[in-house]
């Protein structure tokens, strides 16, 4: 009988150490997302803004999403990351001055 107990001393707090740790909250995982996509070409007569336009954002209806429609993705990237124009070192097809 005395074996007995001797195992459960050994063995009963590693089965509640054990169970504590798979009762934990995993953590939950975020990540920020960006789809870009070409604009249509032109329509004949159609006017657009000479920079492109923008919805969304802070100040908005929809303050966690950005939509930009016909603008140089080096616009883009200025906005995203806060950056001025002569700061920005991009490749020439990005639009960038």
């Amino acid at each position: 009988m005395r074996r007995g107990n001797l195992v459960l001393d050994l063995i009963g707090p590693l089965l509640v150490t054990s169970g504590a740790a798979r009762g934990q909250a995993t953590p939950k995982l975020e990540f920020e997302v960006a789809s870009v996509r070409a604009s249509a070409p032109q329509s004949v007569g159609e006017r657009v803004r000479p920079n492109g336009d923008t919805s969304g954002g802070p100040g908005t209806s929809d303050p966690t999403r950005m939509t930009f429609f016909r603008v140089p993705l080096s616009n883009i990237l200025m906005t995203a990351f806060d950056v001025p124009a002569n700061r920005l070192k991009a490749p020439e097809w990005t639009g960038t001055f």
